[in-house]
């Protein structure tokens, strides 16, 4: 089984689906894993309802995703 990524230090960032969109924003009818349909505000030039993007560190010894906070991390 593949375990949860976590961070050895300092040196990683992670984003949510509001920083990847960026300044163009999510828009309506966005759905994870589409590929041609409901794509929301993505490929939209001119579309200005999100905010800037930031990049957000993921500290020591964290998790890269919420899902993972049930497993426990083995101790090294």
């Amino acid at each position: 089984m593949l375990r949860p990524f976590y961070a050895d230090n300092n040196s990683y960032s992670t984003a949510t689906l509001d920083d990847i969109f960026g300044v163009t924003g999510v828009g309506a009818g966005f759905q994870p894993g589409s590929v041609v349909n409901n794509l929301g505000n993505l490929f939209k030039p001119g579309m200005l309802l999100g905010t800037a993007i930031t990049y957000r560190m993921l500290q020591k010894n964290r998790c890269c995703c919420r899902a993972a906070i049930r497993v426990r991390r083995r101790p090294t």
